[in-house]
């Protein structure tokens, strides 16, 4: 299968070469916000339109320009940090004349280290279950384009609109809306199918080649170091995270439970809880081995994770960001399956309860977390992974 991409540069050359009959700007140069907009990619390589507290200078784009490839997605943290592999590979394979269409705040914490031109800021609105954004704001900066991709799973009459906007010769999605719709496989990690994507303009590319960790910024990594963590040559880092939607939480007394538990056993690890919300997780026996870091910032809670030697916790943005970042973990599932949402790549193990996380014991979790630094220790001395898996 030659792959969209090859299909689209043969009509380009074919039927309409570049430049010919061209009611629209091309995509030339860079593009570069107004001074004092701060970011931590370099300036010239991103633009975010919309937003009623900025105006733009219309000497960086006088007109709407015509673009390869433009890339949409927009679905939360955690699903950003499973995308990440399929959004670097579209931007591999469009290094040049193409354009990310994202949120904000996801772009500050993750897809800034994206090679896209230009990325385009959307602010997404849920209303009565539905997604909603003003296209309008895109259309303003992109005449046409080649090529339309949308990663996210759902699709909105928004989406409709912006595909009508944009008025692309080929679209790929997971919606009939698409002139390529593929199709939506519920069962499969959620990485792969977000893979298939890209996959599907390129069927060279390997997952494996756009599975490393997220990068830090900079200024994460600063703010990071800068804590006061109490470690020692022999330390090691359990990583904890608990608060969620509350039919996925664990709840606070049996993490409690579990720490006295873990923390008797394993002398040399103290635990580290972040999130965004106290849930009682206490350690009656060993309080001066837990750190709560609650409240930080996600940036900086996730170059917390990165340095940690092993994390435990929900399904939740952590456990997508611990399993990039190669931290080995135990991730607890009640609604959702593991299998789709679970860990991926990083060495782990799996509690699942279908009957609700609630009904997980803290016998589950620590038999688990037994396994894991076990097979730490093994990994360690001859570098072959002895387990893995998922419990029930």
């Amino acid at each position: 299968m030659p792959g969209i991409r090859s299909q689209l540069q043969f009509e380009r050359e074919s039927n309409n070469p570049p430049g010919k009959n061209a009611t629209h700007a091309p995509f030339v140069g860079t593009i570069v916000p107004r001074q004092g907009t701060r970011r931590f990619a370099p300036p010239s390589l991103v633009l975010l339109t919309g937003g009623d507290d900025r105006e733009w200078d219309e000497q960086f784009m006088p007109e709407p320009a015509h673009f390869e490839c433009v890339v949409f997605f927009a679905h939360g943290f955690g699903d950003s940090i499973l995308t990440l592999p399929a959004l670097r590979a579209l931007a591999h394979v469009f290094p040049r004349r193409s354009a990310l269409i994202c949120e904000r705040d996801v772009f500050e914490l993750l897809f800034w280290e994206l090679k896209f031109p230009a990325t385009f800021e959307v602010n997404i609105e849920v209303k009565d279950g539905v997604q909603w954004f003003d296209a309008r704001v895109i259309s303003q900066h992109v005449a046409s384009c080649d090529l339309f991709v949308s990663l996210t799973p759902w699709h909105t009459p928004s989406v409709d609109q912006l595909i009508e906007a944009l008025r692309p010769e080929k679209s790929i999605g997971f919606s009939p809306a698409f002139s390529e719709q593929l199709p939506l496989h519920t069962d499969e990690h959620s990485i792969d199918l977000a893979f298939s994507v890209p996959r599907y303009v390129d069927p060279t590319l390997r997952l494996d080649d756009f599975l490393h960790a997220p990068k830090l910024t900079p200024r994460a990594t600063s703010s990071v170091t800068s804590l006061a963590i109490p470690v020692g040559p022999s330390t090691h880092l359990l990583t904890i995270h608990g608060d969620s939607k509350p039919d996925k939480m664990w709840p606070g007394a049996s993490w409690s439970r579990f720490l006295n538990v873990f923390l008797a056993s394993h002398p040399t690890y103290i635990a580290l809880l972040v999130g965004l919300r106290d849930i009682n997780i206490r350690s009656q026996m060993f309080p001066d081995r837990v750190f709560s870091y609650l409240g930080l910032p996600l940036s900086d809670t996730l170059a917390l994770l990165a340095a940690s030697d092993m994390f435990c916790g929900i399904d939740s943005v952590m456990l997508h960001a611990a399993d990039l970042f190669r931290v080995p973990g135990v991730g607890l599932f009640g609604p959702t399956n593991p299998r789709v949402f679970g860990f991926r790549v990083a060495p782990h193990n799996h509690v699942w309860n279908t009957r609700g996380i609630n009904h997980i014991t803290v016998e589950d979790v620590c038999s688990a977390c037994e396994d894991l630094v076990e097979n730490i220790a093994n990994t360690s001395q001859d570098g072959v992974e002895k387990t893995r898996g998922t419990r029930h």
